[in-house]
């Protein structure tokens, strides 16, 4: 059975964690996607890592 992870927190506000924001990536650009924070609204770039374990 596989590992469920949890998002990191907002790093603005710290009050939730983000959101997987897939509403740029097209086929072929799965791995463009950005963290999005429904509290503060920003948007925040995932690093290497996140990018390897949450796509």
């Amino acid at each position: 059975m596989s590992e469920v992870r949890t998002p990191p927190q907002c790093p603005g506000c710290g009050t939730r964690p983000l959101w997987k924001d897939t509403s740029t990536a097209r086929a072929g650009t799965e791995d463009r996607w950005l963290w999005y924070c429904t509290t503060c609204l920003r948007k925040y770039r995932p690093t290497g890592d996140h990018k390897r374990t949450f796509t």
